[in-house]
């Protein structure tokens, strides 16, 4: 699975005569990025899964979010990625922006963390902060 640029996946139709009824129409993100290819099961239930099994509490996965995200931080501080970003210049709503780096890495509120509900089971520990983000 995986997806290379999230936002230009396809969606997916069959190459026959719709039946009665309609067609249906599959989005290849779901079916290609975040399903796990063995057990047909989303990536986040496969998180949940995995933590249960190797006994990795909320606590651990918080603590390694927060050192994964300074990580990337202090990365683009020291200017690891300097030569592997070119700047991307676009127009929207409200004028021209110019995106030089990574903005994702610099959302994160370390205080709320441990306050995030879980993402994908009602009592689970995956959280939108300490999975992998979909950007």
């Amino acid at each position: 699975g995986g997806m290379e640029s999230m936002s230009n996946a396809p969606m997916y139709m069959a190459r026959k005569e719709p039946l009665y009824g309609g067609i249906s129409i599959v989005d290849s993100i779901v079916t290609d990025g975040l399903t796990d290819a063995y057990s047909h099961i989303h990536m986040g239930q496969c998180s949940e899964k995995t933590v249960k099994e190797f006994k990795l509490s909320r606590e651990d996965q918080d603590a390694y979010a927060k050192q994964s995200y300074e990580r990337s931080q202090q990365a683009w501080k020291d200017g690891v990625f300097k030569n592997e970003i070119i700047k991307v210049s676009m127009k929207d709503k409200k004028g021209e922006k110019t995106v030089a780096e990574d903005e994702e890495c610099w959302l994160v509120k370390f205080e709320k963390l441990a306050t995030l509900k879980p993402a994908f089971e009602k009592e689970g520990t995956i959280t939108a902060a300490n999975a992998s983000t979909l950007s």
